[in-house]
């Protein structure tokens, strides 16, 4: 706006400008025009005043109007068409009390002139009488002379100075119009060669005002986006060490787990040496009865018969209280949920010493609880273990993020 308005304010002081001189130019042709028509009418009047006294001097001295000198004149009368309308103004306008001036009389010369016609008449070879009639010869002819010719023709020659002059200026007066006009039409070029550079320039304002607004935009969602990862992050850092917790717990809760299966297998085979000691020394001994060799299995896959042997077997009535209280025992062991570690599992499961008699099964054959809680307990380790794994890479992947938006808020400007 401001420098609209200063563009308008320097359109406004050249218009004036330009008007300023253009009316001074005016005026000035105006009142030189004037000067030189009042002038022109002047010299008429007095013309015309000099022909008139002219034509009266000649009326008293009686000679007639078309007397001719013997002197010819160099300048001859030129015709005064065009001046007409302003000698009969002139002589509209002329004064009624004229001055006559008496064309006739004697004239002498100057003492210095006389000596000058003195000195060449001499040097000529004229005596005294002889430049007696040049005198007198002379004085004819200046009384003869038609001076008021030669005044006309003079001022008919100024006249028409007057009037080439006249015309040299109606010429600088159209060249300094012609000029104002060219220099109004480059100024109405520049004033709108201005007004386009000034539109060009408010549009690159408002396409430059834009792109910042957007800009600005983007950085707030930036920052909005930076704020959400921070918060995100946040949480994440925060499951982390939830996590974490809950992993140091189950560790925890897998060492205690263990240490109560080891106490439970240290009971468990303390129970089982107490009842051996005591079958032995309450029932006489048994002679041994041989069995066929059978092939040993593995005691994590047992076989349907000998699953079903070993149902039979331990469904069979005991008559000694010490065998059916280590068989309670064995049925009131806690389950091992994530207990054990993989090296302890060869202790952990509870042998029951063999017996000198042909009623005690090969123990191992079977599958017993106590495996199928050392089985589950591996299995829970070995998902607790990839659960670590797990968290591992996802606190590892949380990092890689975290130094992801640490570089990239450090990028941002």
């Amino acid at each position: 706006m401001a420098l609209q308005s200063n563009e308008s304010l320097q359109e406004s002081e050249d218009q004036r400008r330009l008007s300023q001189v253009k009316a001074e130019l005016a005026r000035n042709i105006t009142l030189r025009e004037q000067e030189l028509v009042a002038k022109a009418a002047s010299l008429e009047r007095l013309k015309f005043e000099e022909e008139l006294t002219h034509q009266v001097n000649l009326v008293r001295l009686g000679s007639p109007s078309t007397t001719t000198s013997k002197i010819a004149s160099p300048l001859l009368s030129p015709p005064i068409g065009p001046t007409n309308a302003m000698l009969k103004d002139a002589i509209n306008q002329s004064p009624k009390s004229t001055v006559l001036i008496p064309v006739g009389k004697e004239r002498d010369l100057p003492e210095p002139a006389m000596m000058v016609l003195r000195g060449l008449w001499a040097r000529l070879g004229y005596q005294g009488n002889s430049f007696v009639d040049m005198q007198l010869e002379i004085a004819k002819e200046l009384s003869r002379a038609d001076f008021a010719r030669f005044e006309r023709e003079m001022l008919c020659n100024e006249v028409i100075s007057l009037r080439n002059e006249l015309d040299l200026l109606r010429e600088d007066r159209n060249e300094l119009i012609r000029r104002a006009e060219s220099a109004q039409a480059n100024l109405s070029q520049v004033l709108e060669s201005e007004e386009r550079t000034f539109k060009a320039l408010v549009t690159e304002r408002e396409i430059a005002k834009r792109a910042i607004e957007r800009a600005e935009k983007g950085v707030q969602q930036v920052v909005v986006a930076k704020e959400k990862e921070a918060v995100r992050a946040e949480a994440m850092s925060e499951e982390i060490h939830r996590l974490e917790k809950e992993r140091l717990a189950a560790v925890l809760y897998a060492r205690t787990a263990e240490e109560q299966a080891a106490l439970a297998n240290i009971t468990a085979k303390t129970a089982a040496a107490v009842a051996i000691s005591a079958v032995q020394t309450s029932q006489p001994p048994t002679p041994r009865v041989g069995f066929a060799p059978t092939t040993p299995k593995s005691p994590r896959m047992p076989s349907p018969g000998l699953a079903g042997r070993t149902t039979t077997h331990s469904q069979k009535p005991s008559n000694n209280p010490s065998q059916n209280h280590h068989h309670s025992n064995l049925a009131n062991t806690p389950r091992l949920a994530t207990a054990s570690s993989p090296n302890h599992h060869s202790t952990s499961a509870p042998r029951t010493p063999h017996l000198n008699s042909a009623s005690q099964p090969n123990n191992n054959n079977t599958w017993t609880e106590l495996d199928e809680a050392i089985l589950q307990t591996k299995m829970r380790e070995r998902r607790i273990e990839a659960e670590e794994n797990r968290l591992a890479a996802e606190a590892t992947k949380l990092a890689q993020e975290r130094i992801k938006l640490r570089f990239d808020l450090n990028q941002l400007p």
